[in-house]
């Protein structure tokens, strides 16, 4: 089940990451004068989406807390960047380097960034119930 939501997590990640830019290029776009007036309802609608995949991010590490019944050092570095994602700007460059590099470290060594930080922490949680 765990992996089943880390999977999820990872899907979702991109899915806001690519709203998330969009959503940059369309402020970056109208800071430069440019008329966006057709495309105001667009830009409402991407700022909404990205919103809705950083929820959906933050109620998947919630779940697997729950779901496990423990917490790991990797749900709260999920959690942190989960929040750090609900930032417009900085906090959208954090969500998605951590993003990037965890995809990265996970082709390159097989285990997630997270992982990573479990194995570190020899697997033992956090806490648990």
């Amino acid at each position: 089940m765990s992996e089943s939501l880390d999977k999820f997590n990872t899907g979702a990640g991109a899915f806001a990451l690519g709203w998330s830019a969009k959503d940059v290029a369309f402020d970056y776009v109208k800071s430069t004068g440019a008329d966006l007036e057709g495309l105001a309802g667009y830009a409402k609608a991407v700022k909404g989406v990205a919103f809705a995949g950083n929820v959906i991010n933050a109620g998947v590490v919630v779940t697997k807390v729950f779901v496990n019944k423990q917490i790991m050092p990797s749900d709260i570095l999920d959690a942190s960047m989960a929040g750090a994602s609900f930032i417009p700007g900085f906090g959208w460059a954090i969500g998605g380097g951590y993003f990037l590099g965890d995809q990265i470290t996970k082709a390159v060594t097989g285990e997630s960034i997270g992982q990573h930080l479990n194995d570190y922490y020899g697997d033992k949680p956090v806490a648990s119930w």
